[in-house]
């Protein structure tokens, strides 16, 4: 089976994902958010209770060792999530969870950070206007998984990188504000992440 699985993730393994740093950031406001993801960061691996691993031997030790012990891509999604959504809000920017190979095993989780004013109310519902937002430039994917670091990518580098086959990216509509602290997202009767 370990050996199934370094064989399918070697050729993602050939083709790293460009790595944005703060000299290449497409929005000078994720400076803040990098520096808040981070932080999230220090704070996990300083945490005396849980250990916190990452990439595919995290996912082995959290799945055969069990309580204690955290590392599943979501598990970084999220507390990179609430982490960082005080900084996000800060900085007038949104965030939306992302997947991919949700259907071949391999699936993968990450958070996605963009500027609301790029796209219309309501499009994370409409098939076309989502397809439309993977094809951006300008949206940036924070995952703490592969090292354990804070890492952040342009979202089409990601996207390439870390999809396997035909499974294509999905966006994951986890309200990360309300998992966050802080005051909730002001929504009008639709999901929103402002």
């Amino acid at each position: 089976m370990v050996l199934s699985l370094i064989v399918l993730v070697g050729p993602m393994a050939c083709s790293p994902a460009e790595r944005l740093d703060k000299a290449n950031l497409p929005d000078r406001r994720l400076a803040p958010v990098l520096a808040s993801m981070q932080h999230t960061i220090d704070t996990l691996d300083a945490d005396p209770v849980t250990q916190w691993r990452s990439g595919w031997v995290g996912n082995m030790f959290t799945n055969v060792l069990g309580e204690g012990n955290r590392g599943l891509c979501y598990h970084w999604q999220e507390a990179i999530a609430r982490g960082v959504a005080p900084s996000v809000r800060q900085a007038g920017l949104s965030m939306v969870g992302l997947a991919v190979n949700v259907a071949n095993g391999l699936e993968h989780h990450a958070v996605v950070i963009f500027d609301p004013a790029a796209v219309s109310a309501g499009w994370e519902t409409d098939p076309a206007t989502v397809a439309a937002f993977f094809k951006r430039t300008d949206a940036t994917v924070l995952d703490g998984w592969e090292r354990g670091r804070a890492d952040a990518y342009p979202m089409q580098s990601w996207i390439r990188h870390h999809t396997v086959g035909s499974a294509g990216p999905a966006l994951e509509l986890i309200d990360f504000f309300e998992l966050s602290p802080g005051p909730a997202a002001q929504t009008s009767g639709q999901r929103s992440y402002p």
